[in-house]
């Protein structure tokens, strides 16, 4: 049985992270099924997003797990590959081939642990961007519009006085595999191998704040966190299917007090 602090936050945060602002589950799940939108297409474009949120956070945390970059190019190989099979007619599509190519390139440089690696996965959003420029965005909707609450807007908050910018950047990039974890549930493609990485990150970060001596909730530890994405990776290791229904708690418990994403 579930622990009860696994369930609860506290209502406050030191370090002032509530004061990020993101949208609430309604909201983002209502923008995927408003009139007018391509459902489908719009749950992939946001797990396509969430998985690249990821490797920034690893850029920034200068960090180089490369089975880690391995897996989420496969799985954004996956995604990338059902949008241009479905939309080959479709001339917007057109460019998405060129963002697989990037994420395959990717994949075989994690998988041959090269350096080159960490600027393959910094140029595969410069070429999202193309698209989905905030400025103009040919295919109609700004790269922030996917997805709210992506790592460089809200990462540049750490920088602002009053933040400390290693606590900042830690909890956001352990928020980020979360966030992930609900958009592919949201999509309907969740993997065993991809549950598997990210919960391993959330583990790592929370081990290394717990190290430092973050302060955290009381109801919810850094160590408990850390004991919660082991159970979260042990299950998906061995592929039980009730992995997916756990991740999504951990999920929960976190949002329960840093608001939905």
């Amino acid at each position: 049985m579930k622990s009860k602090s696994f369930y609860r936050f506290s209502v406050t945060f030191l370090f002032g992270l509530s004061l990020f602002s993101v949208p609430s589950h309604a909201e983002s799940t209502d923008s995927c099924l408003a009139p007018g939108r391509n459902t489908q297409t719009c749950f992939e474009m946001k797990q396509i997003r969430s998985a690249l949120n990821l490797i920034d956070a690893q850029r920034d945390l200068m960090q180089l797990n490369y089975p880690y970059l391995e897996a989420v190019s496969q799985d954004l190989n996956f995604v990338l590959s059902s949008i241009i099979i479905r939309s080959e007619s479709n001339p917007h599509m057109g460019p998405l081939s060129a963002v697989r190519n990037q994420v395959s390139l990717l994949g075989s440089q994690a998988a041959a642990q090269d350096i080159r690696a960490v600027q393959t996965g910094n140029e595969i959003r410069s070429k999202c961007l193309a698209c989905h420029a905030a400025e103009v965005a040919p295919a109609g909707r700004s790269w922030d519009e996917i997805s709210k609450g992506s790592w460089d807007t809200q990462s540049k908050i750490c920088l602002e006085e009053g933040h400390n910018p290693y606590v900042c950047r830690s909890m956001l990039a352990m928020l980020a595999p979360l966030t992930y974890i609900n958009a592919a549930e949201r999509n309907n493609y969740q993997s065993y191998v991809m549950t598997e990485k990210v919960a391993d990150e959330v583990g790592r970060i929370a081990k290394d704040m717990s190290q430092k001596k973050v302060l955290h909730s009381a109801d919810l530890p850094f160590e408990q966190i850390a004991l919660e994405a082991a159970v979260v990776a042990t299950m998906a290791k061995n592929q039980n299917p009730a992995v997916f229904g756990y991740a999504s708690n951990l999920r929960n418990s976190c949002m329960y007090c840093h608001g939905e994403q």
